[in-house]
């Protein structure tokens, strides 16, 4: 039987359909992203799970990127947020204070997850610009978002602000006492505990001091388990250190350290190593904590505690008249790629005094 004329066999029919399904499937948008020198084209963004952006790549395949890793997103949106890209484009400037007028604008009429991911863009220019009164309001509203806010509030605790000039600070202070008690999540009150916490340690320390007494002692659950959140806590715990409480830093340390996810154990080990120097009395407890400190640049070795922790194990073996080795461990400090300046600064001084003293 011949086929009718302009009808093709049913195999060629098929065919046809599976490829314009391939077809569709694929990205229609021409999104970007930015991260660390590598530009990722034509993919399409079309989530944000908690803090990682899911996007799908001109192959049709899904994957993941931690939004806090991204340097600039570029969404190809018609128009519906172009505020957005401009903010994306100021930030790359480090204009952050204009860029915060563009954020605002894009969350005004952005919708779905967009709002989410515009909201957290909008808070890390707020510490950039110390704006921390809008940081902590909009930290608020993103820990007001049940389903995905508090993990991405993890991801967003501050780096830069407040300073302690900062005039935004009485106002933050305010925005979270008012709401923190009343805060029906467990996760969400402990972010607020810790924003409250850091912003303390800027502006007033004899405060800060109080409110880690009461930080250390809360749980930190799974869901906002990061290592930014650790960070604040490894902050709090050495406060509690420096007051002379070191047997209960250790205590706190050694509950929590065998059910601490990976990514947080450099920040654990490395307050663990600070805890039992302070608590030593016989040079076999000071070698406790070189190796503790060391166990850090051996099982992270790229990591960005790793100086510090070479610049502890060289304090501790100079303690024990251990001069030699403290002193490779210096060097090893200094020839470190996540070296910052202020280790760098501590490392050169303790360099120099081992120098003069032979």
């Amino acid at each position: 039987m011949t086929e009718p004329p302009g009808t093709m066999p049913l195999i060629a029919r098929l065919w046809v359909c599976a490829a314009i399904a391939c077809a569709s499937s694929a990205p229609t948008t021409a999104d970007e992203l930015e991260f660390g020198g590598t530009k990722i084209e034509r993919i399409g963004i079309v989530d944000l799970e908690g803090a990682e952006i899911a996007y799908r790549t001109p192959a049709g395949d899904f994957r993941y990127l931690l939004l806090t890793r991204v340097d600039r997103i570029y969404v190809d949106s018609a128009g519906e947020l172009e505020d957005l890209n401009e903010a994306e484009a100021l930030r790359v400037k480090r204009d952050f204070v204009r860029a915060i007028n563009h954020y605002e604008r894009a969350l005004r009429v952005s919708t779905g997850f967009w709002k989410r991911l515009v909201r957290a863009r909008l808070i890390q220019a707020c510490d950039q610009s110390d704006h921390i009164d809008k940081f902590a309001r909009q930290f608020i509203l993103l820990l007001r978002d049940t389903e995905n806010g508090a993990a991405l509030a993890a991801e967003l605790m501050p780096h830069h602000a407040p300073t302690p000039q900062s005039r935004g600070i009485p106002r933050a202070k305010r925005d979270i006492a008012e709401v923190v008690r009343g805060m029906r999540s467990q996760s969400g009150r402990v972010l607020l505990d810790m924003l409250a916490f850091h912003i303390a340690t800027r502006a007033a320390p004899g405060e800060s001091a109080r409110l880690a007494i009461d930080l250390v002692r809360q749980p930190i659950p799974p869901l906002i388990a990061t290592r930014e959140v650790y960070r604040i806590k490894r902050r709090a715990l050495g406060l509690l250190l420096d007051g002379g409480k070191a047997g209960m830093v250790l205590d706190i340390i050694d509950g929590e350290l065998a059910d601490a996810p990976m990514p947080v154990l450099p920040e654990m080990l490395l307050i663990k190593a600070r805890a039992l120097e302070a608590s030593a009395k016989t040079d076999e407890d000071r070698m406790r904590a070189a190796w503790a400190a060391l166990r850090v640049v051996i099982h992270y070795a790229d990591d960005e505690l790793a100086p510090e922790a070479l610049l502890l194990a060289s304090e501790v073996h100079e303690q024990i008249g251990r001069a030699p080795i403290a002193a490779q461990l210096i060097e090893e400090c200094l020839g470190h790629a996540q070296l910052t300046a202020a280790v760098r600064k501590q490392a050169e001084e303790r360099m120099e005094r081992l120098r003069s003293t032979g």
